[in-house]
């Protein structure tokens, strides 16, 4: 009986130090250092092949109609203003598989997408939104085909235009020689940067002007923790910090939550999307 009783007691002495744990868990306000450390254009990749070249010119001449005057009225700037305003609304229902689409898979236009990945693509609810996600709508409607995004882990989208389980991929891709020797992209639509993150009290990079400073400040935080999202350009820049202990994550949303958390120090990723995120991050703290 005493073994009992002593066993609950030590249940509930362990239940309460989980909850006083808990309760001085807390969290930290983020800040950008709003300074670009990487010059990146995004492109949209197709397979090398007959098919992939004829598909690569029709959506070059539709990225330079959405760069210029528009498809009907939409234009990529008009894209990024919603998106920055607050305005932009999804692209309503859509077909998530090849089987769903009730048509020939000739028939269909199949894209690849990351949803971690705001404003270029994220969900609301159970709808694809962001800007990615509304020209691969536009570019299904001009083809004439039936639209299907296929939403998969940022690493595996190369792997699925190669093989071609994807007809596109789509998610904010950087264009680099590396993945240009399993695909080809798109002309560039648009001009990306790498910004890093840390909470609001970290003062490392307050004196940083260029992005030298911050790669000298960076090169200097022996053993300090920093995480990016696997297989974006914000990894590959932050692998080369060997001084730094670098962990991948699925979406740069959950690295900015565990900066937040205490769970790390730093993270690295595109300036517009890891904006993005402290800015939730920060309106959920008081």
């Amino acid at each position: 009986m005493k073994k009992v009783l002593f066993a609950v007691v030590s249940a509930l002495l362990v239940a309460v130090m989980a909850v006083s744990v808990a309760a001085c868990a807390k969290t930290e306000r983020v800040k950008v250092i709003g300074i670009d450390l990487t010059d990146e254009e995004y492109g949209f990749c197709v397979a090398k092949s007959d098919e992939g070249n004829t598909l690569l010119n029709e959506i070059n001449d539709i990225i330079a109609q959405l760069k210029g005057d528009g498809v009907d009225g939409v234009t990529i700037d008009s894209l990024f203003d919603a998106e920055v305003n607050g305005t932009a609304e999804n692209i309503g229902e859509v077909a998530t598989s090849v089987s769903a689409a009730g048509v020939d898979r000739a028939e269909c236009f199949v894209v690849a997408t990351n949803t971690g990945f705001k404003p270029f693509e994220y969900k609301e609810g159970a709808y694809f939104a962001g800007i990615d996600m509304h020209l691969a709508k536009i570019i299904a409607e001009e083809l004439g085909r039936t639209l299907v995004i296929i939403d998969m882990n940022f690493d595996a989208i190369v792997a699925n235009v190669q093989n071609g389980t994807a007809d596109i991929g789509m998610a904010g891709m950087t264009i680099t020689a590396e993945k240009e020797e399993n695909v080809q992209f798109s002309d560039p639509y648009y001009n990306a940067s790498q910004q890093i993150a840390v909470v609001e009290s970290n003062t490392d990079f307050d004196a940083c002007k260029t992005r030298d400073d911050v790669a000298a400040v960076l090169k200097g935080l022996e053993g300090k923790r920093i995480q990016a999202a696997a297989g974006y350009t914000g990894y590959d820049y932050a692998e080369q910090f060997t001084n730094l202990k670098l962990t991948a994550q699925e979406d740069i949303g959950t690295s900015v939550r565990e900066l937040s958390n205490g769970k790390t120090d730093i993270v690295v990723g595109d300036k517009y999307t890891i904006n993005e995120m402290v800015k939730a991050i920060n309106a959920d703290i008081a």
